[in-house]
């Protein structure tokens, strides 16, 4: 007992460094990799309701057919999916970022009868302008 407290005083400054080197360097279990850009979360861009508000945008989603609403012939022109991923396309805004776990309405403008209910897809989705001067989100570029 008596060595111990004549080696309090060190051991308390040992104690402190390792504190302070585990505060300043991390913890961490070595999970996360030296990232040569810093990471930033995205803020969700909210979807304009009027055609002049639209800015240059598009975005690459995996998502869900939950319902086809529109049919031109035998292939659907209108559904609705389910967004479950949204990746930005560098320099435009992503509007369906904001659209994360939320179903949308989507405009189909390629002849593809190959489309099923419940079909997971990867596609490019983009807000545009519609005639009456509203927005209209759009579908394409559709693989499975």
């Amino acid at each position: 007992m008596k060595h111990l407290k004549r080696h309090r005083g060190k051991l308390f400054i040992l104690l402190a460094l390792v504190i302070a080197a585990l505060t300043i360097g991390g913890c961490g279990g070595g999970d996360s990799a030296p990232s040569s850009a810093p990471q930033q979360l995205k803020k969700p861009v909210p979807v304009p309701s009027k055609a002049e508000d639209v800015q240059p945008n598009d975005s690459v989603v995996q998502c869900q057919i939950s319902l086809f609403l529109e049919w031109s012939g035998a292939n659907p022109s209108k559904m609705r999916v389910f967004v479950r991923e949204s990746t930005d396309v560098a320099g435009m805004t992503n509007y369906t970022r904001d659209q994360l776990s939320k179903e949308i309405d989507v405009i189909i403008d390629e002849d593809l009868d190959w489309l099923m209910l419940g079909q997971q897809l990867t596609a490019n989705i983009k807000l545009e302008p519609t005639p009456d001067g509203g927005t209209a989100f759009h579908i394409y570029n559709i693989t499975h």
